[in-house]
């Protein structure tokens, strides 16, 4: 899966969740193998998730257009789906 953010206009990062669909293994290796130059130690933001552990974390530079159902109570998007990755020209 693949942890979100969302930048605020303060520059501030907000979680926004996980998606886990959109891609297969082959897509999900290729990213792997694109965000290797952007892994860091720790996350950039303070909310805990339920694979903090597990998780490999990222500057928050990549990119990605997700599409969701809606935004559950918590603020977080219900039902994500990757659909690719946004150029960061």
């Amino acid at each position: 899966a693949l942890h979100l953010l969302k930048s605020q206009e303060d520059g501030s990062l907000v979680y926004m969740g996980k998606v886990g669909t959109g891609f297969d293994s082959n897509k999900m290796r290729s990213l792997l193998q694109l965000f290797k130059p952007y892994i860091v130690e720790h996350k950039a933001f303070p909310e805990a998730t339920d694979d903090d552990r597990s998780s490999i974390w990222l500057q928050p530079v990549v990119r990605c257009e997700v599409q969701y159902a809606s935004l559950a109570s918590s603020g977080v998007y219900r039902e994500p789906v990757f659909k690719k990755l946004i150029d960061n020209k």
